[in-house]
C-alpha cells in the first residue's frame, strides 16, 4: 500500500513541495505547531536531513505523501533519558517535521511511517525514540498513545514565544 524509504537528494523538490502544502493548510488548523515554510521546515534543514539519511519518506503510488526526520541523539549527553527540552539522548533517535499531506490524511500513512521509524531506530542500535508533541495537539497526540508511546512530562520549548509554549515530551521503547 505504502512504500517508505530513507530520502534521497532527487526527492528534494518533492519533499519540500509537499512540507509548502502542508504548512499552507496549517495556517488555519486548531492543531497547528505554528510552522511556517522557509523558517521551519526550511531548506537547509531538509538537505542536512537527507544527506545524513535522517529523512523518511512515504509513497502513494509514486508520490511523496508523507515525510518525517528520524535523527540520531545528542553524542554530547552522557544520559539515556530524554533531555529536558525533549532532545534524544545518546543512543536514542528523536522524530521531527512529522507531516502527512492534507489529502493523505486518515487512510494509515503515519502509523506506517511510526512503524518505519521505530524499525530504524532498533536498525541504529537505539533503545528509545523521543519526540515533542504540542500539548492540544489532539490529533497528534492520539496518534503518538495509539502506537505505545508513553507521555513523559510537560515542557517549555520556545519557538514562537519568549513565555514558550507547553509541550508534552513522548517516548516510546525501542
Amino acid at each position: 500500500m505504502f512504500e517508505i524509504s530513507i530520502a534521497k537528494a532527487q526527492d528534494f523538490d518533492e519533499i519540500y513541495s509537499m512540507y509548502t502544502r502542508v504548512c499552507k493548510e496549517l495556517e488555519t488548523s486548531p492543531f497547528s505547531p505554528h510552522w511556517e515554510i522557509d523558517v521551519y521546515p526550511n531548506r537547509e534543514d531538509i538537505t542536512g536531513l537527507i544527506n545524513r539519511d535522517e529523512m523518511i519518506i512515504c509513497k502513494k503510488n509514486n508520490k511523496i505523501v508523507g515525510a518525517v526526520a528520524v535523527y540520531n541523539g545528542s553524542l554530547e549527553s552522557e544520559s539515556t533519558e530524554p533531555l529536558e527540552d525533549g532532545e534524544p539522548g545518546e543512543n536514542e533517535s528523536g522524530i521531527r517535521l512529522f507531516a502527512v499531506h492534507p489529502e493523505f490524511r486518515g487512510i494509515g500513512v503515519s502509523n506506517a511511517m511510526l512503524d518505519y521509524a521505530k524499525t530504524l531506530t532498533r536498525s541504529r542500535g537505539h533503545k528509545a525514540l523521543v519526540l515533542t508533541v504540542a500539548i492540544g495537539n489532539s490529533p497528534a497526540e492520539n496518534l503518538y498513545r495509539r502506537n505505545g508511546f508513553a507521555f513523559l512530562r510537560e515542557t517549555l520549548l520556545y519557538f514562537h514565544s519568549a513565555e514558550g509554549d507547553p509541550y508534552y515530551v513522548c517516548r516510546y521503547e525501542v
